[in-house]
C-alpha cells in the first residue's frame, strides 16, 4: 500500500466514524462498506490487467548528433481485457534513467513520446526494461520486466586527432579502391602533370588522348599513387570517444592523400577520398560499441589501434 492510499484509507475511515458516531449508523456502514468494495473492485481489475498488455518501441528512430534532442515512440498495447489507470515505464539511455507515465483505460493502446538527449556518439539504445502498474485507489504496484529497445545513431563530433604520429605506408596497394583518392603524394600539378606509364600503374589512370599524341602511354597524376590503406582498428570495448578519434584520424589522413580502412568488429569500412569521409562519419554512427567482438588484425604495414586505454601505432 502506497502513502497516498493509506491516506485516502485514513481520510474514509475518519468520515466513515464520524457518521456511525454522531449522524447515522446505516450511513457510516454503507460508506465502509462502499470503500472496501471499491477496493476489492479496484484490485481484482488491476489482478487481471496484469500482463494483459505488451510494451514496444520503433527498431530504430533515426540520425542524431551528440547533445542534440531526439524522440522515441513508446507504444503500451493490450490484449484482452485491460483497465490500468496508471502505468509506468523505466529505462536507460546513454547511462541515464527516464521514467514516464501513461494509462490504459478505453483506448486498446497509448504512444507516448520519450525526448532524450545522447552524450555519445555511435549506435545508442533506448532501453525500456521495467512497467509498473497501479490499480485506481493505489493500493496495488506490480511490476513486469519488458527489456525493448529503440536504437539512436548518433554522428561522432568534428574534433582535434590527438593521438601518436602516424606516417602512412608508401608501398603500392593491391586494392583498387586505394586509387580513388583526390592528392599526389610525390608532387605533380592535378590534371596538369603526366609521367610515363609503369608496370603495376592502373589502367584507369591512363591518358589515352595524350598517348595517342606522345605515342607512349602516359598515366596522369591528378590521382593518388594506390598505396596501401592505414588500418585504423577499433577495439570491442572503444567508445564514443574512440569513434571520434577514428574518424579524426582518418579524415586527417584522407585529405592528405593517404587511404585508410577502419575496422570495428566483422565490419569494415574503407575511405580513400573526401567524398567518402562524409560517409565514414555515418558508418560509425552506426557502430554498435556493447555487442562488437575483437577484430583480428587485418594485413597492412600500418595498423593504428583504438581503445579506451589509448592509441598505439604498429607499422
Amino acid at each position: 500500500m502506497t502513502f497516498a492510499s493509506l491516506v485516502t484509507f485514513v481520510q474514509v475511515l475518519f468520515f466513515a466514524a464520524i457518521f456511525l458516531l454522531f449522524i447515522s449508523g446505516s450511513v457510516g456502514w454503507t460508506l465502509v462498506y462502499a470503500f472496501l468494495l471499491a477496493l476489492v473492485i479496484s484490485v481484482v481489475t488491476l489482478i487481471i490487467s496484469h500482463g494483459r498488455y505488451t510494451v514496444e518501441t520503433e527498431r530504430f528512430s533515426g540520425v542524431t548528433s551528440v547533445g542534440e534532442e531526439c524522440a522515441i515512440n513508446v507504444t503500451v498495447r493490450k490484449m484482452g481485457f485491460c483497465i490500468i489507470p496508471y502505468l509506468t515505464l523505466e529505462g536507460s539511455f546513454c547511462g541515464q534513467s527516464f521514467t514516464v507515465k501513461t494509462a490504459l483505460l478505453l483506448r486498446d493502446h497509448s504512444t507516448v513520446t520519450i525526448k532524450l538527449r545522447p552524450t555519445e556518439c555511435g549506435l545508442q539504445k533506448a532501453v525500456v526494461s521495467m512497467a509498473y502498474s497501479e490499480d485506481l485507489l493505489w493500493i496495488l504496484r506490480l511490476k513486469k520486466r519488458c527489456d525493448v529497445s529503440a536504437g539512436v545513431a548518433v554522428l561522432p563530433r568534428v574534433v582535434e586527432y590527438t593521438g601518436p604520429q602516424v606516417t602512412p605506408s608508401v608501398l603500392p596497394s593491391d586494392n583498387e579502391r586505394c586509387e580513388e583518392g583526390a592528392s599526389v603524394m610525390f608532387g605533380g600539378a592535378p590534371g596538369y602533370e603526366h609521367r610515363e606509364y609503369a608496370d603495376g600503374d592502373t589502367p584507369r589512370r591512363i591518358n589515352y588522348k595524350l598517348s595517342a599524341k606522345k605515342q607512349r602511354l602516359m598515366v596522369r597524376l591528378d590521382e593518388s599513387t594506390g598505396t596501401e590503406s592505414t588500418n585504423i582498428l577499433l577495439d570491442s570495448g572503444a567508445d564514443g570517444g574512440c569513434l571520434e578519434q577514428a574518424f579524426a584520424l582518418a579524415q586527417k589522413l584522407v585529405m592528405k592523400g593517404s587511404p585508410v580502412t577502419v575496422l570495428h568488429g566483422k565490419d569494415s569500412f574503407e575511405a580513400t577520398s573526401p567524398a567518402t569521409v562524409h560517409k565514414l562519419r555515418e558508418w560509425l554512427a552506426f557502430r554498435d560499441t556493447d555487442s562488437a567482438v575483437q577484430a583480428k588484425l587485418p594485413a597492412g604495414t600500418v595498423c593504428v589501434m583504438i581503445s579506451p586505454m589509448g592509441i598505439s601505432v604498429k607499422s
